[in-house]
């Protein structure tokens, strides 16, 4: 398995560390544009690359669908994909009081929304069982809150983030881009990429014919 690290700051750290102790047979690529190529002492399996994680995505033809991306960088990845992937794709409004639909919710801006289940700082650790490990409480994965949402004159597309390690999610390559093929239509679209308890959501409008 080789996994795609987006982003090495703070989680990102975390995340290499205790994916690195769960796979030690795993490969590596860690991306961060601010970063030095002698950042870790690299091996055979760890290469750190020191470019933006969606620039490097789109322009590389020697990824597989099977590489697992983990994204650690503060920005919404998938939808960043999909605007890189499409000459004709830009950001636009998010629907009007959206944030009346979560408990929850901060507006990044215009075009982006980031939403939670919890109303607390969730431990960096969090195993993601079927009910919050800090209150016991049983509830909704926000995944399939999102996805049964309806906004009109949006399409609602869901990246589903699977958890890999305590605290540490993401999603392959593969799922990435079949998000990115469902969304190739005119119109506007809502892009999230959700786990059970957060989700970051974004607003971009396919336009006719570049």
């Amino acid at each position: 398995m080789r996994y795609i690290l987006i982003g090495f700051g703070k989680f990102g750290k975390l995340s290499f560390q205790r994916l690195r102790s769960i796979f030690p047979d795993s490969e590596f690529i860690i991306l961060d544009p601010f970063l030095e190529p002698d950042t870790l002492v690299s091996d055979e399996k760890i290469k750190v690359i020191p470019v933006g994680g969606v620039e490097f995505l789109i322009g590389n033809d020697l990824l597989y669908d099977t590489d697992v991306i983990v994204p650690v960088a503060p920005f919404n990845i998938a939808a960043t994909y999909v605007l890189s992937f499409y000459n004709h794709a830009r950001c636009t409004n998010l629907p009007e009081r959206i944030e009346e639909h979560f408990q929850n919710c901060s507006l990044i801006d215009h075009a982006t929304i980031v939403v939670s289940n919890a109303n607390f700082l969730c431990p960096d650790d969090c195993p993601e069982g079927d009910r919050c490990t800090v209150t016991g409480e049983l509830r909704a994965p926000m995944y399939d809150r999102i996805e049964h949402l309806s906004f009109p004159g949006y399409v609602i597309a869901v990246l589903r983030s699977f958890q890999l390690a305590p605290g540490v999610g993401g999603y392959s390559l593969s799922d990435l881009r079949s998000l990115t093929y469902s969304v190739s239509s005119e119109g506007k679209y809502l892009i999230a990429t959700s786990c059970k308890c957060h989700a970051i959501i974004s607003s971009i409008k396919i336009e006719a014919n570049g």
